[in-house]
């Protein structure tokens, strides 16, 4: 079902057979976003995104725990951090909710975030 699901998520993308790599991973470089990736966890399907952040910006951290907020009622449970210069959101969709649609809107939903974050 995953495999699927995952070649038709990158049919959606113009992308004929994207699959998990044989270490459960997919990565994909997006131009003025940063990079997805796709990550087998079990049953559950890891969605996330990560961004440079510069060096400078002391108040990333906060902006990333305060986004990640339960009372923000986000579509998804969001969870994010920072590590070496990056930003990283992340969503898991359990086995039950895997399906090319909710893939490109967690996807969706990991971009628009880490743009508002962008911009401070």
């Amino acid at each position: 079902m995953l495999e699927r699901e995952l070649a038709e998520f990158g049919r959606r993308l113009g992308m004929a057979n994207l699959a998990l790599h044989e270490n459960g991973v997919a990565a994909l470089e997006i131009e003025s976003l940063g990079r997805l990736c796709l990550e087998q966890d079990g049953d559950d399907l890891l969605i996330y995104m990560m961004a440079p952040v510069p060096e400078s910006d002391r108040d990333a951290p906060r902006r990333v725990l305060e986004r990640c907020d339960y009372r923000h009622a986000h579509p998804f449970t969001l969870v994010g951090g920072l590590h070496k210069g990056q930003i990283m959101l992340l969503v898991r969709l359990p086995q039950q909710s895997i399906s090319a649609v909710q893939i490109e809107n967690a996807a969706r939903f990991l971009a628009e975030e880490l743009h508002r974050l962008a911009r401070g």
